[in-house]
């Protein structure tokens, strides 16, 4: 109580909540009010959102609507995404504004859709590289998905590039895989850049499209690429398992042998090939110090599990 007296919000936070946890609504609201007059409006959003979970939606809105009077961006995207709801578009862009100019990435990302929507391809970029420079790079993917699903191709790419050049290459492999089937050219192409931008399962999708088109060594370059670029922090088991499939159909059974157990040793344990594989070439298993186990010879001392039971 002392700390809340001498105005500190976090205290005050914790008053609110404690008064509306003892059915003690307007105790809340005033130990919240307070932090909100000091400039912090968690408290405020805090218990709109007990509110809410307790299924006080007018208490909620009530609560979330003096928190945006303070400028909260949370609340403000919250009542904005209720306009939108209700068919209110010009006041949801009201509100997502103000919370964008409080630095609201969510919001510049709705703002970015609005103006795609709308038709305004330039003013929709101009909020998702607002959003991207302050490191939130979800408006250019949400821009360059809806893009590529009107057929707008050479729209979506530079999107997809400019969110690979603020560190997220996952918009390119999007790409790639919306377009492996229509256009493997053009998927090949957006593979290589996100390769170039430091995803190394580009390498993957790459090797797995020349694969299918029957260029082995192709597939197998692009595989130890993969493998190479990954093996220094993660290992690539994905990566490993394929060259060990290559490795296999080639006939070299103790080199796919080697891959596959580097593959199980990185988390792949199930595929049926290591199974198959191991099958192969021990059939017996192997002893605990990793030499593969010899058949069973028959002597007297030792008897197989199958025929070791008493005789009737």
């Amino acid at each position: 109580m002392r700390a809340a007296d001498h105005g500190d919000p976090g205290a005050l936070t914790y008053l609110a909540r404690q008064r509306e946890e003892a059915g003690d609504p307007d105790g809340a609201e005033a130990f919240a009010m307070r932090a909100a007059d000091l400039g912090d409006t968690y408290a405020l959003s805090d218990l709109a959102g007990m509110r809410e979970e307790a299924g006080d939606r007018d208490g909620a809105k009530s609560l979330y609507q003096r928190a945006a009077d303070h400028g909260d961006p949370g609340a403000l995207t919250y009542l904005a995404r209720q306009r939108e709801e209700a068919g209110d578009r010009d006041g949801a862009r009201s509100l997502y504004q103000r919370a964008a100019d409080r630095s609201d990435t969510y919001a510049l990302a709705r703002l970015a859709r609005q103006r795609e929507e709308a038709g305004d391809p330039d003013g929709a970029e101009a909020f998702a590289m607002r959003a991207a420079d302050l490191g939130d790079t979800y408006a250019l993917s949400d821009l360059a998905g809806m893009r590529e699903e009107a057929g707008d191709r050479d729209g979506a790419e530079p999107l997809a590039l400019r969110a690979a050049d603020h560190g997220d290459p996952n918009v390119l492999m999007h790409l790639v895989k919306s377009r492996y089937l229509a256009d493997q050219e053009g998927a090949e192409s957006l593979a290589q850049l996100a390769a170039d931008h430091g995803d190394p399962r580009a390498w993957l999708r790459l090797a797995a499209i020349r694969e299918k088109a029957g260029d082995l060594d192709g597939a197998t370059t692009l595989y130890q690429r993969a493998a190479d670029q990954w093996a220094a922090g993660h290992g690539a088991p994905q990566a490993w398992l394929r060259l060990a499939v290559i490795r296999e159909k080639s006939g070299d059974l103790d080199g796919a042998m080697n891959l596959y157990q580097r593959a199980v040793d990185h988390g792949i344990a199930n595929h049926p090939s290591i199974w198959r594989t191991f099958n192969q070439l021990w059939p017996y298993g192997l002893d605990p110090d990793g030499t593969p186990t010899r058949p069973w010879t028959g002597t007297a001392e030792a008897v197989p599990p199958s025929s070791a039971h008493p005789a009737h």
